[in-house]
């Protein structure tokens, strides 16, 4: 797998408890997010499970979700998301990471689904981007979600994610940092 990375070192200090991994759809980032969560004994979230209206999944998080005012049947409403319930996700999600160590993965951090403007946020925060290519990722999606996606999708979403990186700051520079400071 590679990746780029931007301050991991920061990771479950100084009320830095979310990792984020980021990348576009079939880009390895799920299975990456569960590994790491068992290695670090973080709670995975996968936002698809919260941004999706899809998910029966009836964990913490999603328990703390409802709690706090989140109605699932309004998340996703006629085929669209629904902004104005979809909003309190990721505020909450902060919320909930100040008593709990997550490891937060999504396609929903590379696009304007979130209330907040994500790369502000994640300018200071532990991540990860997934780097695959954009034939690779839409094939691994096709294959997982039954479903033809057109590669012409997976090349938009991959230009998505390198202005992503640039906003966000990952560098290969920093991923051999990180590197280092942790040996």
């Amino acid at each position: 797998i590679n990746v780029r990375t931007g301050r991991l070192d920061k990771f479950g200090k100084d009320g830095h408890n979310i990792l984020y991994v980021a990348g576009i759809s079939g880009s390895g980032k799920s299975t990456l997010a569960l590994n790491l969560a068992k290695r670090l004994n973080a709670e995975p979230i996968h936002l698809d499970w919260y941004y999706d209206g899809q998910s029966k999944e009836y964990t913490p998080f999603r328990k703390f979700l409802e709690k706090n005012g989140v109605d699932f049947k309004k998340v996703y409403k006629n085929n669209k998301l629904n902004y104005e319930e979809s909003d309190k996700i990721f505020p909450l999600l902060q919320q909930y990471s100040k008593d709990h160590k997550l490891i937060v993965e999504g396609v929903q951090l590379l696009d304007n689904t979130m209330s907040l403007d994500t790369a502000k946020v994640l300018l200071n925060e532990p991540i990860i981007s997934v780097q695959t290519s954009a034939k690779v990722s839409s094939n691994r999606a096709s294959n997982r979600d039954n479903s033809s996606i057109k590669i012409a999708d997976a090349l938009k979403a991959k230009k998505l994610q390198n202005i992503f990186d640039d906003q966000t700051a990952l560098s290969i520079g920093q991923a051999y940092t990180d590197y280092l400071s942790k040996k």
